[in-house]
């Protein structure tokens, strides 16, 4: 089978693109790659160490005309599977005519079933001079959605809401990471990183209409002795906050953060913190919406103190760290910062991702598709 991928300008979704290649390369498939030379870029080393990849196709960002030249490059494949979109509608509902199989990774539920017109309007505050735009946006949307073949989510929660509340038959999981590390790997880090500093991580977009951030300054002040990144880019209101903090122990990033950096500092942290709005522009985190902090939990085996409104992927809410109020918040991270807990709750995130193969979501795609 001849599997095309295209993401369109989304670099923090490149990632999912590694993903593809994982389930190619189990279910013996070709896998070719569309996508802007800055998204590839960021997988670049790791997508080329994969037989089943047949050729990365440079694309520029997407118009009317590149979509019609895409769709006649795409028409090739047995499938296509469209990475994201949240731009360019009319362009994508192109290339959705297509006549071959399409799916889309869908990363907000409500926003592609949910939302009419007034609704998109009203929830993202449109003005006057872009009212025309938004009725656009939403027309298109509806289309591409009809136009498609099926649909595919990063959890189980997010599936169980999408067949419950619109009748969706036709969708399958992919988390959003499938890497797996071993636990020879697992281990290792464990005893290079029995004496160092506790690194706590929030990572994510910094965003304050998405996520709190008081609980996580109000941590690293209560502990000098740990190391506290905030692992996102800071937007330009957020300079000042930090600069009020004056909290020495915090680690933050002005621009970008390239995925080899991401990398170095997850492979060194000790602990996931997040503290998210769970109801956040018309979207349900934990359920119409997942939160990359499942994923890393998942992927690097660590443990999460998170806010209790949040509901983790259903496998790893067993492991997860729930707080309800800064006392809460201080006890459960005092007994986190004990090493022989972190290492229990490690080795639990460890042995029940060992349960979810890589291999079993290949098999379930294989059956999809079919």
């Amino acid at each position: 089978m001849k599997v095309a991928v295209y993401e369109y300008e989304i670099k923090n979704h490149s990632v999912m693109i590694l993903n593809w290649a994982e389930i190619c390369r189990h279910n013996d498939w070709s896998l070719t790659v569309f996508t802007t030379e800055e998204c590839y870029l960021e997988i670049k080393e790791k997508l080329e160490q994969f037989g089943c990849l047949k050729e990365v196709v440079i694309t520029k960002k997407i118009n009317v005309m590149n979509s019609l030249f895409l769709a006649k490059k795409l028409s090739n494949f047995d499938k296509v599977i469209i990475n994201s979109i949240y731009s360019a509608y009319f362009s994508f509902y192109l290339l959705s005519l297509i006549k071959v199989d399409t799916y889309l990774i869908m990363h907000n539920i409500n926003k592609w079933f949910l939302f009419s017109e007034r609704d998109y309007i009203l929830l993202n505050k449109v003005n006057k001079n872009n009212y025309l735009k938004s009725v656009v946006k939403v027309f298109f949307a509806k289309r591409i959605k009809n136009n498609l073949n099926g649909f595919i989510v990063n959890s189980q929660n997010m599936m169980d809401y999408l067949r419950k509340s619109f009748k969706v038959k036709n969708c399958a999981v992919i988390p959003f990471s499938t890497k797996e590390r071993s636990a020879l790997e697992i281990n290792h880090k464990i005893s290079q990183r029995c004496n160092e500093r506790i690194n706590v991580v929030y990572p994510g977009v910094v965003d304050l209409s998405r996520k709190n951030y008081k609980s996580f300054f109000k941590l690293a002040q209560e502990a000098p002795n740990c190391n506290f990144y905030l692992l996102g880019r800071l937007p330009h209101d957020f300079f000042e906050i930090i600069n009020q903090s004056k909290i020495d122990n915090l680690i933050t990033f002005e621009g970008y953060i390239p995925q080899s950096t991401f990398d170095k500092i997850m492979n060194e942290a000790d602990l996931l913190f997040s503290d998210i709005n769970v109801d956040f522009n018309g979207e349900v985190y934990g359920k119409t919406k997942d939160s990359g902090v499942s994923y890393l939990m998942s992927e690097y085996c660590l443990p999460l103190l998170v806010n209790k409104e949040f509901s983790n992927l259903e496998y790893l809410n067993s492991v997860t760290i729930y707080f309800e109020n800064n006392v809460d918040l201080l006890t459960h991270f005092e007994t986190l910062k004990q090493k022989n807990f972190r290492i229990k709750k490690t080795q639990e995130i460890l042995k029940i991702r060992q349960e979810r193969p890589v291999a079993l979501t290949a098999k379930n795609i294989k059956h999809f598709f079919n």
